[in-house]
């Protein structure tokens, strides 16, 4: 069991709200007069505003242009009624081909029906029934940009270094349901979608508008996000739409590393299927049973890790397609994130206050793997800095990983007082197999409390994390983003120098 009260920091307390990690130190402020305040600008660090999305947003008027859906060659933009488009293409064939190819436009005309009400609902057993208008974020691969999902199925983008939103949220008829998003790597502006019906490929013109722009050192929030009013005359986004037969309810996606190829998975069916979206195609690889739950590519490319309902989590190696199931997981797949090597695998379990680890011991292509010492997080009472008496650890909601490899956090799942604080581990890239406990407990992150009038404001409990994710690029550390279950993104900045720029600065002193 992992030694919290071997960590350095104590919880925050109630009224305090992380401000970030200096030299190993997590400041917290309480108020504009916290004397941390000082602290933390000496040190250079940048004072984050928290970017509030509502919980209802006006939908944009005008439909956004699209382009033929991909994967589908031979089928027409819906600009006639389906009849009319059908009747022009039918063939002066004997009667019996005639009425055949009726009976084929009929079943062709009813399918989409039978999606819709025939099917049984989807819903994976490990969606939470959240209070955010946040249903998913992604940073982008290299820009200080990020992609938020609303909850009313309209995707908006932010740009930190002009503190402006994209002119115009990116919405249409068929991106419905939002369930993942994320950039392509080595592009401009290239978002995927995963909806139900198959996934929205946006691709975007970056010019931000002027909006009104805040001090980032005083403002605690900026603009709400744009309205189709305020988007007028803005040059347009583009879609594509990626449509594969019987490939519905898309539940995770991921590019690989070279942007060339996107990886979709479905919670239906458990179908995988591999998207080379230069080329307009999709492979499926071999169905195993069970709806995908997430899935993610390694950083380095050579590995496809997919988890599914059925208990099961496989390794596919993406030159030969050949894959490896994890032993004995015991349990629902709940979150997943590779190290920057693409040598170890962290997973939890629904349910389970433990991060398993798992360390490939050979290159691709080979499979062959070894397991580290699990790390329980089991619940456990601490005090805070005042006394207050609080239950931190749990069952584990999301790993995630800086860019490093020296930064884990853990939110958690329950109901119990300090549930919603995120655990903060350092991380000792080098002692993954070794005697030595590679995660190291740090302290808590809390994010900010129910506002007056904000929606679920009566909720007992404080807002947790929906979602979060490291920045991809941070050159003084890392920087975390937090979706909080109020709407507000909040940004926690990690100050410190990594093991691989040390080591590569003391490799330049030698060759002085």
């Amino acid at each position: 069991m992992v030694n919290f009260s071997a960590q350095t920091h104590l919880p925050p307390d109630a009224d305090e709200v992380t401000l970030g990690e200096v030299n190993f130190e997590l400041l917290t402020l309480r108020g504009p007069q916290d004397p941390n305040v000082n602290k933390y600008v000496r040190a250079e660090g940048v004072l984050y505003p928290h970017i509030v999305v509502p919980y209802d947003v006006c939908q944009p008027a005008r439909a956004v242009p699209i382009q033929r859906p991909l994967g589908l060659k031979n089928a027409p933009v819906a600009v006639k009624p389906w009849w009319e488009s059908k009747l022009e293409n039918v063939p002066l064939w004997k009667i019996g081909d005639l009425i055949q190819y009726g009976l084929n436009m009929a079943e062709e005309f009813i399918e989409p029906f039978k999606n819709s009400f025939l099917q049984p609902t989807v819903e994976l057993p490990t969606d939470q029934k959240s209070h955010s208008p946040v249903k998913a974020y992604s940073w982008h691969p290299y820009k200080q940009m990020f992609a938020v999902a609303h909850r009313m199925d309209v995707v908006y983008v932010y740009d930190m270094n002009s503190e402006a939103w994209f002119p115009q949220g990116l919405t249409h008829e068929f991106q419905k349901n939002i369930t993942c998003l994320e950039w392509k790597p080595n592009a401009g502006a290239t978002l995927a979608v995963g909806t139900n019906n198959g996934v929205c490929l946006w691709r975007l013109f970056l010019d931000f508008g002027e909006g009104v722009a805040q001090d980032p050192l005083t403002a605690t929030t900026v603009p709400s996000v744009p309205c189709a009013r305020e988007s007028e005359g803005a040059r347009p986004a583009w879609m594509n739409f990626l449509k594969y037969p019987g490939h519905t309810h898309i539940s995770s996606l991921s590019w690989d590393p070279s942007g060339q190829y996107l990886a979709t998975g479905s919670a239906a069916d458990g179908s995988v299927l591999i998207w080379d979206v230069a080329l307009e195609s999709a492979v499926p690889l071999r169905r195993i049973g069970g709806g995908v739950v997430t899935m993610a590519w390694s950083p380095n490319g050579a590995y496809l890790c997919v988890a599914h309902t059925n208990k099961v989590i496989r390794i596919w190696e993406t030159k030969t397609w050949e894959s490896r199931t994890l032993p004995n997981l015991g349990g629902l797949p709940k979150s997943i994130c590779w190290s920057p090597d693409s040598r170890n695998l962290l997973y939890s379990i629904q349910g389970e206050a433990i991060i398993h680890i798992i360390h490939l011991v050979k290159p691709a292509p080979f499979l062959d793997f070894q397991t580290s010492a699990p790390q329980d997080l089991t619940e456990f009472s601490t005090q805070t800095a005042s006394g207050s008496v609080l239950t931190v650890g749990g069952p584990i909601r999301q790993l995630a990983l800086d860019q490093t490899g020296e930064r884990l956090i853990v939110s958690f799942d329950g109901d119990a007082e300090g549930s919603e604080l995120l655990a903060i581990f350092l991380v000792r890239p080098t002692s993954w197999l070794g005697d030595t406990n590679p995660l190291m407990p740090s302290g808590f992150i809390r994010g900010p409390c129910w506002g007056i009038g904000e929606a679920h404001s009566e909720v007992e409990s404080n807002p947790k994390a929906v979602t979060m994710q490291f920045a991809n690029q941070f050159s003084r550390g890392s920087l975390l983003s937090v979706c909080w279950e109020n709407g507000k993104i909040g940004f926690i900045p990690f100050y410190f120098t990594s093991e691989s720029k040390l080591r590569k600065s003391n490799d330049g002193l030698r060759g002085w």
